[in-house]
């Protein structure tokens, strides 16, 4: 922006004292026109940055109140992202000791399906729990098929004295159903117990 005042003196001439002083006056009243402004701006400013600083608190506070939610408030859909993101070690749970026998040396019949009752070993939250079995017995022929409702486990052995160990998942129903096969003979007896157990998704 160019400014100019209202005389102007030519070299060699005199200059008249009201014309020195309109000069003066145009100069000192432009400047104050030009302070003004200046205030003005930084008073826009000042407005701008609390009204920012308003708005950042305001983002702040949303962010703590949204960081602050238990995974317990989050949906169906959410908690399936999580689980397809996060690395399943992270998710499964650590193993947990614990021996219980639940069969000692009990004759499982050809007809009927021995039923093992988990109830008391797991906790009862609904969740599915990976449990880890031990079994030993005595049989002529023996194949066994163990079923929690997530699937069945076969065990084939062919000697007066059997043993060994599997791993299966059970659901909330929180039974073991235990069959014998045609595959069978002689008299079956068998020594159950559960070691450990983890939750699992």
């Amino acid at each position: 922006m160019t400014f100019g005042v209202p005389y102007s003196f030519v070299p060699g001439t005199k200059a008249k004292a009201d014309e020195v002083n309109a000069n003066f006056i145009d100069v000192l009243s432009k400047i104050e026109d030009t302070n003004l402004r200046i205030d003005e701006t930084i008073s826009n400013a000042n407005s701008k940055n609390q009204e920012n600083s308003a708005k950042f608190e305001e983002v702040e506070a949303k962010f703590e109140e949204c960081a602050d939610l238990a995974l317990s408030n989050l949906s169906s859909a959410g908690m399936a992202v999580l689980d397809k993101k996060a690395n399943t070690s992270d998710i499964d749970g650590k193993w947990v000791t614990k021996t219980t026998v639940f069969l000692n040396m009990v004759t499982i019949s050809n007809s009927e399906t021995t039923v093992v009752s988990l109830s008391s070993y797991l906790p009862n939250d609904g969740n599915i729990y990976e449990v880890m079995f031990s079994m030993e017995g005595s049989c002529g022929t023996a194949q066994f098929r163990f079923d929690t409702g997530y699937g069945s486990v076969y065990a084939l052995y062919a000697k007066s004295i059997f043993g060994g160990a599997f791993n299966m998942l059970v659901s909330s129903a929180r039974t073991l159903n235990i069959y014998r096969t045609g595959l069978c003979s002689g008299t079956n007896k068998m020594y159950l117990r559960a070691t450990a157990y983890r939750k699992v998704r």
